[in-house]
């Protein structure tokens, strides 16, 4: 169902498969299947775009990719037992992946490819896989490969200004209101 997420038109600069940074704050209620964190495809087997999705029925392992399904496999703390900062960074076939401001992993992908669909935050871009079940804050998506120590320091204060920002806690609770704002 696409009523559990946010999603914002394409980001032009984006679709170039240029370097951009990606991040925020997760807290899960429940997993259960691939739920996406934050998708620009249509599905994980889609040519285009790009997507951090929760490993199946993993609160501690997630895959990350950019146009094909091509993926680094990021780990970190229990998602659901507190806030996690994920950052990636897309350097055009570099993704590296941060996890509470430090570095996790670093791997080669496809360069994300153009697509047309929206970012979508807890979904695949349409809304029709695997939602997420939990909260999100302090979404930033900027252009360019943030350096390790500004992505620390973010994560250290939480405050950096970016091209999306939530200006309070969005939940993906299937018993929320609707919160797509996708136009």
């Amino acid at each position: 169902s696409s009523r559990n997420r946010t999603a914002v038109p394409p980001y032009d600069k984006l679709m170039t498969g240029t370097s951009f940074t990606i991040s925020g704050w997760f807290r899960a209620n429940d997993v259960s299947g691939y739920p996406r964190l934050w998708s620009s495809k249509t599905g994980f087997q889609s040519n285009q775009g790009f997507e951090m999705e929760l490993s199946n029925n993993s609160k501690t392992t997630a895959s990350a990719r950019g146009a094909s399904q091509n993926a680094i496999t990021v780990t970190f703390p229990d998602i659901s037992q507190d806030w996690l900062h994920l950052t990636l960074v897309y350097d055009n076939t570099t993704l590296t992946a941060y996890v509470n401001g430090v570095q996790n992993i670093s791997g080669t992908i496809t360069a994300v490819g153009p697509t047309s669909e929206p970012l979508s935050f807890g979904s695949n871009a349409p809304g029709t896989e695997a939602c997420f079940n939990g909260k999100y804050d302090e979404i930033r998506l900027v252009e360019g490969a943030q350096s390790a120590k500004r992505i620390a320091a973010e994560y250290a204060n939480m405050a950096t200004d970016g091209f999306l920002s939530c200006t309070g806690v969005v939940s993906t609770d299937p018993d929320m209101p609707n919160l797509e704002s996708a136009a």
